[in-house]
């Protein structure tokens, strides 16, 4: 696959923070020729890496881990050259301190979404979000039970968009996406979003495992390894 210059990567750099604080949504951050090749990878070169859940389908890259009751096991689904350069544009961008190890992509079609939710302490506390081809509605929930029937904030992610979780909107809330047809009446069509983070709690010894793996990693076909890490991705979820 070709290497992207910075230059073909990025089409705006307007930051625009939200609520709850920590919250910054870039609107076209991607160029549509990138969003485009994106599109067209996970449809042809990447088609065999999508695994489907019970609401939507995912493909996991780079490191993930299950703990097994005796210690924790960590797996490796090399990065392609073309993610890995996002990875690499969010840091030099100033988005993110450290390229993001754990990316996980998800395919919304019309009408789904997910559950409320918060990606733990398990990763840094910054989550970077890139929207390919349809734009939806992230809604952000209290934490407290009584007080999840209603967002208490909900930002539209347009097509091309990068949105930032930090701090705040990191920590002290759920975030998730709802099951309908049409946000505030613009329809949803099929949807794509990237998720950029860095797993920064492995024990030491599966940290160090999971470097020298790395490099001589290869793709994950759909194993029973593989789908065990997104069942406990789901229930996490």
């Amino acid at each position: 696959m070709p290497e992207l210059s910075p230059a073909s990567i990025i089409n705006s750099v307007e930051r625009v923070p939200l609520c709850p604080p920590g919250l910054t949504l870039v609107p076209e951050y991607l160029s549509p020729s990138v969003e485009s090749r994106l599109a067209t990878y996970f449809r042809e070169e990447a088609s065999q890496h999508w695994i489907r859940l019970s609401n939507r389908r995912v493909i996991l890259y780079g490191l993930h881990f299950v703990s097994n009751g005796s210690g924790h096991r960590c797996y490796t689904r090399v990065i392609p050259d073309l993610i890995r350069q996002l990875a690499e544009q969010l840091v030099a961008d100033g988005y993110q301190n450290q390229v993001a190890n754990h990316i996980l992509v998800n395919e919304y079609r019309v009408g789904q979404g997910i559950m409320p939710h918060e990606d733990g302490p398990a990763f840094l506390p910054n989550a970077a979000i890139i929207s390919l081809l349809s734009g939806t509605v992230l809604d952000f929930y209290s934490k407290e039970l009584t007080a999840r029937s209603k967002p208490v904030a909900s930002v539209y992610l347009p097509p091309r968009s990068l949105c930032m979780i930090t701090e705040e909107a990191y920590t002290s809330y759920l975030h998730g996406i709802a099951e309908r047809n049409a946000d505030e009446g613009v329809p949803r069509s099929d949807r794509i979003s990237l998720t950029f983070r860095y797993t920064a709690q492995l024990p030491e010894a599966t940290r160090e495992a999971a470097a020298n793996q790395a490099p001589q990693a290869e793709a994950l076909s759909h194993s029973s390894k593989e789908k065990r890490i997104l069942q406990f991705l789901q229930r996490r979820k």
